[in-house]
């Protein structure tokens, strides 16, 4: 088993022995269920930090419409939210969210819509380590009685997508 951990440890460009942990080779060490957590495997979804939109509210003053969304991690560690696309705009994001934790952002801000524009909202986000995710939402609408479309709902579709760049 240790051969295979040390030829990961190359794959992955780090030490094969990390002196700050004092780790040996064929010396089995605990560890906590919550490093388990941070480990991503680049070919394993089930180990990629969810990131989503939890909730959705749109407000329309006229021709113009503004769209707040909770975005939820749910995963053990902060991530940085980089953009997101959505309804033909790319609006860049660039704060962080906390393990565990939601925040409100502004996701579009401007004109409304006399034709369904595309239905679909894709989130980018990366950890601290800069591997970059991303999550596909559906973006929902309702047609007005002033005859454009508001969004009512954006929901998560899954997987979570593992982007090089």
């Amino acid at each position: 088993m240790a051969m295979f951990e040390a030829l990961k440890r190359i794959i992955q460009g780090k030490p094969v022995f990390d002196t700050t942990s004092q780790e040996m080779p064929g010396i089995h060490q605990e560890s906590s269920q919550d490093e388990h957590h941070f480990t991503i495997e680049k070919y394993n979804e089930s180990t990629f930090p969810v990131v989503h939109i939890e909730h959705t509210h749109a407000h329309s003053h006229g021709h113009h419409m503004e769209v707040r969304c909770t975005i939820d991690n749910r995963w053990g560690d902060e991530v940085i939210l980089d953009k997101i696309q959505l309804l033909g705009t790319t609006q860049r994001l660039g704060s962080s969210i906390g393990a565990h934790q939601a925040r409100e952002v502004v996701v579009y801000s401007g004109p409304t819509f006399d034709r369904q524009p595309n239905s679909q909202a894709i989130l980018d986000y990366k950890t601290k380590t800069g591997d970059y995710f991303q999550a596909t939402h559906e973006v929902r609408f309702r047609f007005t009685s002033e005859k454009t479309y508001e969004v009512t709902d954006i929901a998560f579709r899954p997987p979570i997508r593992d982007i090089f760049g």
